[in-house]
């Protein structure tokens, strides 16, 4: 079962670091604002500074799940976002709305992303609530205790391959961004 818990942490984690690299790299900050302004829940003022941090948040919660520091609040907040982001889509898609979700690519909002951000926000919940502390550096205030063992060092190869895909993401992102600027380089090669 604490495996179990582990895997759906570890993929939560994935999920929202690759998110959260995606609106940083594809449109940036600007096209963030733009489509979640889209969504008509917060107010013009806040959407600049919410687009600002928001990638950021993803990032860091991504992190903290990855490495199971302070994992019951990090769990938590990403379980409310998903909630919220669920709730958002479903609203708009019910009332026949469709655009950009916002999600660092070009989707339209569909029952597709909230079935996936409702299976994502169930891991979140489970990884909040479920005994995973033991494999993780600091569960944080409230999170259960499994006894330890070797398989605390279960996050090490994971953090590397996670830095790794990281930072591949991001020398392709730079790439495309490199090539789609005017006088920018376009070699006529796919990126990969």
């Amino acid at each position: 079962m604490v495996y179990l818990l582990l895997g759906f942490r570890w993929l939560l984690a994935a999920v929202l670091i690759t998110f959260g690299g995606r609106k940083l790299l594809t449109g940036g900050i600007g096209q963030l604002a733009i489509d979640m302004a889209n969504y008509k829940v917060l107010p013009e003022t806040l959407l600049r500074p919410a687009a600002t941090l928001l990638p950021w948040v993803e990032l860091g919660a991504g992190l903290c799940l990855a490495l199971g520091i302070l994992l019951v609040p990090a769990a938590a907040g990403v379980a409310l976002l998903l909630a919220v982001f669920t709730v958002t889509i479903a609203w708009h898609l019910l009332r026949g709305r469709r655009f950009r979700c916002g999600c660092g690519d070009n989707a339209l909002i569909s029952w597709t992303i909230v079935w996936r951000d409702l299976a994502l926000c169930a891991a979140a919940v489970t990884a909040a609530v479920g005994p995973s502390a033991g494999l993780a550096i600091w569960g944080g205030p409230g999170a259960g205790h499994v006894a330890s063992s070797s398989a605390t060092l279960l996050p090490v190869p994971f953090i590397t391959i996670l830095i790794i895909v990281c930072a591949r993401v991001l020398i392709a992102g730079r790439r495309l961004q490199t090539a789609a600027r005017p006088g920018g380089r376009r070699t006529g090669r796919a990126v990969v």
